[in-house]
C-alpha cells in the first residue's frame, strides 16, 4: 500500500538526520524497489557529513563502483574540519575544568546570571559560547549524537535566553535524544520547546517582539512531527499526543491547516490506548469531527474506518477498512508497534457499536464482521460483555447475543416522559392559530381594516 505511505510526506517536517530512521525502515518493507530507497538515503546523506555512512550507501548501491570525487573530496573536508575544531574542544573542556567554574555552574542554576558572572570573574565571552555550539553541531552533523546532546546541554545552561540560538540548541537536542533514544529527556525537551513555542506567542513585557504567526504555525507543525518518535514510544506518548492536539486550539489549526495527515496518528494513539480507553471516547467524538471537516484534505484507511464506525455505522464497509488499516499500521515506522492493540479496540468499537443499534444479534454475523471464527468470536464477545459490563447475554442454542434494556433512573425516565412535550405543545399551538387566522410578524403592527 504505497499509496498510503507518508514518509515523502512526513520528510517536509524533519531534519534531514529524523529522516534516515524512516528510510531504514521502508528498506525492510516491500513498498519500494530497494535501489530507489537507496537513492533517497544518498540524496539525504549528501545534506550531511557523515560520509562514510554515504560512501557506504554508495557501494551498495553500484555494486562497489567508485564513488563521485565530489563525495571524496567533501569527506577530505569533513576530516580537516574535525581537525580544526577539535582544538577548540580541548579549550572548552580546560575550561569548564577550572574548579571556580565548576563551583559557579553548580551554585547559580539562572543562565542569565550564570553567563554574567562567567564573564565578569572568569573571563567568560560569546566567543567561546561559539565555540561549544559550532563543536555540538559539528558532532550531530556527523551523527555523534551523544556528544552533541552534552555540548548542546552546556550551550543551553551557559548561554544566556536571549540568544539567537538558544532556540535552535533546544531543537538540536531534542533531535539527539531522539536519534539516541533517550524518550524521557526527549520529552522533556520537546515539552520545553513546546512551552518556548507558546511563550513566543504572548511576549512579556519585557519581550515584545513576538514571532509572525506563519512562523509560529510552521514550528508547531515541525513540533507535532518531531515529537511522533517519542509519542509512540514514550509510556505516556499516545495521552501526550491526545493532550497537545486536541488539547490546544493552536495545535489544531497547525494540523488543520499544514499537517491533516496527522489525524492518523491522534486517530491511532486513542483507539490503540487500551489503558485508557473509557475516557477517551469524549476524545473519539472531537476526532471524528475534525475527520468529517478535513475529509477533502485528507483520508486514509484509517480515518475511514472510524467513519464507518462511528458515523455511517457500515459495519461491513469497517470490516474492510479493519483489513486495510493493519496493513497500513504494519507499513508505517511509526504505528507498526500499535497494530495488536489497536485491533483489539477497533473491534471492542464494532461490537458496542452493533450492540448499541440492535436487540438481537447472530454471533455468526459478528464473526464474520471481525474476521474471527465463530468458536473465537463466542469467546472474545464473552470477554467484551465481561470487560465493558455490557446488559447482555449469549444464547448458545440460538448463537445469538440478546440486548437487555438498562433500567432507567428517575431522572431518566422524567427526560424521556418530557423530551417530546415541547413538540406537542407546539402542534397545539399551531393547531389554534389555524382557528384564530394569522397572528402579525415579530416587531410588526396588524393590518387594520377601518
Amino acid at each position: 500500500m504505497a499509496e498510503y505511505d507518508l514518509t515523502p510526506t512526513l520528510s517536509k517536517f524533519f531534519d534531514r538526520h529524523l529522516i534516515i530512521p524512516l528510510l531504514e525502515f521502508l528498506g525492510g518493507r516491500q513498498l519500494y524497489d530497494m535501489n530507489d530507497i537507496g537513492k533517497a538515503k544518498i540524496k539525504v546523506l549528501q545534506d550531511t557529513k557523515m560520509f562514510d555512512y554515504l560512501l557506504q550507501e554508495y557501494a551498495t548501491l553500484t555494486d562497489g563502483t567508485s564513488p563521485p570525487p565530489e563525495i571524496q573530496r567533501k569527506r577530505e573536508e569533513v576530516m580537516e574540519d574535525f581537525a580544526r575544531i577539535s582544538e577548540q574542544k580541548q579549550e572548552i573542556l580546560e575550561y569548564f575544568q577550572i574548579p571556580a567554574v565548576q563551583k559557579l555552574i553548580e551554585d547559580v542554576p539562572d543562565s542569565n546570571v550564570l553567563y554574567e558572572q562567567l564573564c565578569k570573574e572568569h573571563n567568560f565571552g560569546s566567543d567561546m559560547l561559539d565555540k561549544i555550539y559550532d563543536w555540538a553541531k559539528f558532532n550531530f552533523e556527523t551523527g555523534n549524537y551523544q556528544e552533541a546532546t552534552q555540548f548542546l546541554d552546556l550551550f543551553r545552561s551557559v548561554a544566556p535566553t536571549s540568544h539567537s540560538k538558544q532556540r535552535s540548541a533546544r531543537w538540536g537536542k531534542a533531535a539527539g535524544e531522539i536519534l539516541l533514544q533517550d524518550w524521557n529527556t526527549a520529552l522533556e525537551d520537546l515539552q520545553q520547546l513546546k512551552t518556548d513555542i507558546d511563550s513566543s506567542a504572548n511576549p512579556t513585557e519585557m519581550d515584545r517582539n513576538s514571532v509572525p504567526i506563519a512562523e509560529l504555525l510552521t514550528e508547531r507543525a515541525w513540533l507535532i512531527h518531531w515529537s511522533l518518535y517519542v509519542f509512540f514510544n514514550h509510556p505516556q506518548g499516545k495521552d501526550k499526543i491526545v493532550e497537545w492536539c486536541l488539547g490546544s486550539a493552536d495545535y489544531l489549526n497547525a494540523i488543520q491547516t499544514l499537517c491533516p495527515h496527522i489525524l492518523r496518528y491522534l486517530v491511532v494513539a486513542i483507539l490503540a490506548n487500551k489503558n485508557k480507553r473509557r475516557q477517551h471516547l469524549k476524545e473519539v467524538k472531537d476526532v471524528i469531527e475534525i475527520i468529517k471537516q478535513e475529509s477533502s484534505n485528507y483520508s486514509d484507511p484509517v480515518t475511514e474506518f472510524v467513519i464507518s464506525v462511528f458515523v455511517e455505522f457500515d459495519f461491513e464497509k469497517s470490516q474492510k477498512k479493519l483489513q486495510e488499516c493493519v496493513v497500513v499500521l504494519e507499513n508505517d515506522f511509526f504505528l507498526v508497534g500499535c497494530v495488536i492493540d489497536f485491533i483489539a479496540s477497533a473491534r471492542k468499537y464494532i461490537f458496542e457499536t452493533y450492540c448499541r443499534i440492535n436487540s438481537r444479534i447472530s454471533i455468526a454475523s459478528i464473526a464474520e464482521t471481525l474476521n474471527l471464527g465463530v468458536d473465537d468470536a463466542e469467546k472474545w464477545i464473552a470477554n467484551v460483555i465481561r470487560e465493558a459490563r455490557l446488559d447482555a447475554k449469549i444464547d448458545a442454542a440460538k448463537g445469538e447475543v440478546l440486548m437487555g434494556t438498562p433500567a432507567l433512573s428517575s431522572y431518566q425516565m422524567l427526560i424521556e416522559k418530557t423530551k417530546n412535550l415541547a413538540l406537542r405543545t407546539q402542534q397545539m399551538v399551531n393547531a389554534v392559530e389555524k382557528k384564530a387566522g394569522p397572528r402579525p410578524a415579530p416587531f410588526q403592527e396588524a393590518n387594520v381594516n377601518y
